[in-house]
Formats: C-alpha cells, sequence, structure tokens
C-alpha cells in the first residue's frame, strides 16, 4: 500500500505544477486553442484507456487522463469567470450558477448513458469511448 500511495503523491504533485504552469500558459497564449488541444488529448485517453491494462497501465493512464483536464479545465475556468465577471456581481453569480448546473446536467445524462451502453454488448470499454467522444465536445466551446 505504500508505494501506491507514494506514487499517488508523486502523481499529484506532478498534476499540481502541470496546473499551475497551465495556469500561466493561459494566461500568455489562446485559452480556447489550449481547451481545443486539452479537450482532443484528454478524450483519447479514455477512449484508448484499454491498451492499459495492469496496474502499471492504470496509472500511466489515470496520470495522463489528470494531465488532459487540467490542460482543458484550467482555461474552460479562467473563460468562465472572465466571462462571469464582465458584467458585474449580480451576473457573475448568475453565470457561474448557470455553468455550474449545466455541468451537472450533463454529467447526469453521461452517467445514464453510461449505464444504458453497459447493458450492452460493448460494456466498460462502450463506457470509456462514450467519455472520449463527450469529453472532445470542450472542444466547441466558445
Amino acid at each position: 500500500f505504500f508505494s501506491i500511495g507514494l506514487i499517488t503523491t508523486v502523481a499529484t504533485l506532478v498534476g499540481t505544477l502541470l496546473m499551475l504552469y497551465v495556469g500561466k500558459l493561459s494566461d500568455q497564449t489562446d485559452k480556447r486553442k489550449l481547451i481545443r488541444q486539452g479537450s482532443v488529448f484528454y478524450g483519447l485517453t479514455w477512449i484508448f484507456r484499454f491498451l492499459g491494462p495492469g496496474l502499471g497501465g492504470v496509472l500511466a493512464f489515470d496520470a495522463l487522463t489528470k494531465a488532459g483536464k487540467d490542460i482543458s479545465n484550467v482555461p474552460i475556468t479562467v473563460l468562465t469567470f472572465e466571462r462571469a465577471g464582465s458584467r458585474g456581481p449580480d451576473h457573475a453569480i448568475a453565470y457561474s450558477v448557470f455553468f455550474e448546473f449545466s455541468l451537472s446536467i450533463g454529467k447526469i445524462i453521461t452517467a445514464l448513458l453510461g449505464i444504458a451502453i453497459l447493458g450492452t454488448s460493448l460494456g466498460i470499454m462502450g463506457v470509456f469511448a462514450l467519455a472520449g467522444i463527450l469529453t472532445m465536445f470542450y472542444a466547441f466551446l466558445k
């Protein structure tokens, strides 16, 4: 258990440093480009997850997935709060609440689709493919 905890700790530290780097990068470059690149990478890590059987593969794909999530989520969060704060505090609160509700509804729909896919012959690999495809939709954010 110690070695798994150590690996998880190192992965968390690397992820934290990556988030700081992506935050700095999103201040200096086009956020939408980062979102597009990150969401495609993030989606591909879900689609190709079947290539990582065993403990090493699972940990490697988990690290890659977290990296992809950070690369897309940091600029999405920045854009959301920039847009929310552009018209005053009332708009900021309403926009932020709408954004969070939208994410929650999307997660519920995705969970229901995942449950439906688990009942088919596609099984868990179909759920991974669904997660990958839906993740790539972040690339269409404006």
